[in-house]
């Protein structure tokens, strides 16, 4: 640190906080795990010296082994170690990083008026802090950078940011479970009865065992339809439901490409062939922190003629990032391979089915973000096991009430009949998707996100990603690799 930040050091770690209540961060559990293993070995020496001192020999080489055990000192990670597992990575695991990120870490003092301490302490204090130190981690403050270059996505992570105070509060809050159950049933919702209240293609609709299509009754696309779940709630849907969604988005996927024909399309290069490509987006937005407008349990998907959004970007990104490694001499692998060696190393993520489940570095949203990545060639019902455990991890861990989802697929080709759909997914393809946490409260009326977020892609987060990923190894019923090296004793 700088000469002036050398005399105010933090005494605490920064915390990571969910509404106005901080959770103790993990860096102290530590030392107390450390000391609770030196104590048991302690005691269990001293009874084995007492009642048989042929084994004090034994005894002592047992207590200094627990001492010294990776396992009774490796608590869960933490932001503030990233830059040193980052370095505690294996060689060839490590220069993958640094093709994907830049990392650094910035540290900052300020100084808090005497009148302004009690505030400061009212906001960030944990359960069982001293003020002292609760004040020091306030004083000096720890943010990191993260870049994904690929991507051209940043992150700004400093978790004490969750424990700021919101001034547009409603008093009093209300439950999501409440608000969902009040709003069940086919004389209020129109979706707990699909087939008689909603709309539907020309070409009819799919049916799967707990799961129907719509057509939008607002199309943002020529082809843009509606999976309706049987469940109301979107925050208790099940695997099963899951995998029967998404194999009917996919049934609806084809269809709609092999029905392009009804869709007329005009652009402004005349010139130009009819398209036989139809590019996919699904995404699912739960409750209205997320954007949604009815509450019931659906999805939205539409096939566009032209790469939507960052799309053709990102595949170009991908496609110069495969090259590079190649001329430098790195091998095979695409980006996606190698994001998902980096997390679990780190470890920032889990497999899962057909895919991992990973604890986003650079998160669309300051809550955070789950990225799940499906292997190679698996099709999109495989993706139910994965997505399922995100949802668990971001809802039953984490207490998210309003969720995004966006998943990421590959393009749909007709033949020169311009009505049979090609293979598809097509052989080797990847199916990709991002969770987005919206938020725990419903009734907060500031937004999640802002200006930086949305126009520069430059997310200011407040969540720990590590924390997240400790959620997604609990409600995977794993525990995270601890390779050789991620544990960082000290945690500097």
């Amino acid at each position: 640190p700088a000469p002036h930040l050398a005399e105010v050091q933090p005494a605490a770690r920064s915390t990571s906080c969910r509404s106005a209540a901080c959770i103790s961060a993990p860096h102290p559990m530590r030392e107390r795990l450390r000391l609770a293993h030196i104590l048991l070995a302690t005691v269990g020496a001293v009874s084995v010296m007492l009642f048989a001192p042929w084994l004090w020999a034994s005894s002592t080489f047992f207590a200094a082994a627990v001492y010294l055990s990776p396992a009774a000192t490796c608590a869960p990670a933490h932001i503030d170690e990233l830059l040193a597992r980052v370095r505690a990575l294996s060689p060839p695991t490590r220069q993958l990083a640094l093709g994907i990120y830049r990392v650094s870490s910035r540290q900052s003092a300020m100084s808090l008026p005497e009148t302004f301490k009690p505030t400061m302490l009212r906001w960030t204090a944990r359960e069982g802090q001293s003020e002292a130190d609760a004040l020091g981690a306030a004083q000096v403050q720890t943010a990191f950078v993260i870049t994904d270059v690929v991507h051209g996505q940043s992150c700004h992570i400093n978790p004490l940011r969750s424990c700021k105070p919101v001034a547009f509060k409603r008093d009093g809050t209300s439950s999501a479970y409440a608000e969902i159950a009040s709003s069940q049933g086919a004389e209020k919702c129109d979706f707990c009865a699909p087939t008689q209240k909603t709309s539907e293609e020309l070409w009819g609709r799919i049916h799967g065992k707990t799961s129907v299509t719509a057509a939008n009754a607002f199309k943002a696309d020529g082809a843009h339809g509606l999976l309706v779940f049987e469940r109301h709630d979107p925050l208790s849907v099940t695997r099963s439901e899951l995998e029967d969604g998404l194999e009917v988005i996919e049934r609806w996927l084809r269809a709609a490409a092999a029905e392009s024909a009804r869709v007329r399309v005009e652009t402004d290069r005349p010139d130009e062939p009819a398209g036989r490509t139809w590019y996919p987006v699904v995404w699912w937005n739960a409750l209205h922190r997320s954007s949604a407008s009815q509450i019931h349990s659906h999805a939205q998907m539409l096939l566009s003629p032209l790469p939507p959004g960052r799309t053709l970007l990102h595949a170009n990104a991908h496609a110069q990032y495969a090259a590079a490694k190649r001329a430098a001499g790195g091998g095979e692998g695409s980006y996606w391979d190698d994001l998902v060696r980096v997390h679990t190393e780190l470890p920032l993520g889990v497999r899962v089915g057909s895919g991992h489940v990973l604890a986003s570095l650079t998160p669309h949203v300051p809550a955070g973000e789950i990225t799940i990545v499906g292997d190679a060639g698996a099709s999109l019902p495989q993706l139910a096991a994965p997505l399922h455990v995100a949802l668990r991890a971001l809802i039953e861990e984490r207490g998210c009430r309003s969720f995004s989802l966006v998943l990421a697929l590959p393009p749909l080709h007709l033949e020169t009949d311009g009505r049979t759909v090609k293979a598809w997914p097509p052989k080797g393809a990847r199916v990709t998707a991002s969770l987005l946490d919206r938020g725990s409260d419903l009734d907060a009326r500031t937004a999640d996100v802002g200006g930086v977020d949305l126009v520069l892609g430059s997310v200011i987060a407040n969540t720990d990603p590590f924390q997240i990923a400790e959620a997604i190894a609990r409600a995977s019923g794993q525990a995270l690799s601890r390779q050789p090296g991620a544990c960082v004793p000290g945690g500097t």
